[in-house]
């Protein structure tokens, strides 16, 4: 398990999101800093929900736009409509149309996934926070370097991925985590509903908390399977303690570290002046 100071600043700030109302995904998501909106427990996660998108698809422009109305009142804000200016196999760009409580009409650009989701409840994706622990008793936090096309170098992440057809949440970490990393662990957590990158796209995760028991032999020699697309991709064993510091210290010329990653440090960081 993290350390129970730690999980008492995680379960805090999740209490305190819940008692503004942010709790419910109806009306807010949080934003995706992973840790701070974890809740421990080893109950099972819901089924259901389903984002990955295999197969071609052809990109759609002009004529071939899709629109799709969805009004709704949240303090005085509405969503009037969304519209597909372009799609390509994976990603699609939106225009929507959204009225502010001064009644006034506006217009904001966004990016989507292109699997359509069955409602608000819908998660694209998941992000695996793995805690290893070692025969010794020491703990370690599994992550991977992957080289990310868009920013041009590495990124430092947790594990992560789309969740497939019929998938539970956990179920999709722990597919996520051995085809990534080749370790095997056990689900004890999630988080509520995240946003990502609110003001740019709608993708929406959920963060599950992994524990790895480093005795087990299949942990001793772990064998990563990964996709062709994943070429490359490192796994690094960090420190608790003084990750923050660890991940500072990394040359962001070479590699940027995940937002949600660098909050957990923190987080860890606040733990340790409780």
């Amino acid at each position: 398990m993290v350390q129970g100071g730690t999980l008492q600043v995680l379960l805090s700030l999740y209490l305190v999101c819940r008692t503004l109302s942010l709790g419910s995904s109806d009306h807010c998501l949080i934003y995706s800093q992973h840790s701070t909106n974890m809740v421990t427990n080893k109950r099972e996660l819901d089924d259901g929900h389903t984002q990955r998108t295999d197969g071609d698809k052809k990109p759609k422009t002009g004529s071939e736009v899709e629109e799709a109305e969805s009004i709704e009142n949240i303090e005085g804000f509405s969503v009037l409509s969304s519209k597909v200016e372009h799609s390509l196999r994976w990603l699609k760009l939106e225009s929507i149309m959204y009225r502010t409580p001064d009644g006034k009409d506006r217009q904001w650009e966004s990016a989507a996934r292109t699997g359509q989701k069955k409602d608000k409840s819908s998660v694209d994706a998941v992000a695996c926070i793995p805690i290893l622990k070692l025969p010794s008793g020491e703990k370690k936090l599994v992550l991977v370097k992957q080289f990310r096309p868009p920013i041009g170098r590495f990124a430092l992440e947790f594990p992560a991925g789309l969740v497939d057809a019929g998938e539970s949440y956990s179920t999709a970490a722990l597919r996520e985590l051995k085809e990534e990393t080749g370790y095997e662990g056990v689900a004890v957590g999630e988080s509520s509903i995240l946003c990502n990158s609110p003001g740019m796209t709608s993708e929406s995760i959920v963060a599950v908390l992994v524990e790895i028991d480093g005795s087990r032999a299949v942990n001793q020699n772990p064998k990563q399977k990964l996709e062709e697309s994943e070429q490359g991709l490192q796994v690094l064993l960090a420190n608790l303690k003084g990750l923050s510091g660890f991940l500072k210290s990394l040359p962001t010329d070479e590699v940027l570290i995940y937002s949600g990653l660098y909050t957990f440090a923190a987080a860890l960081d606040v733990a340790h002046l409780l």
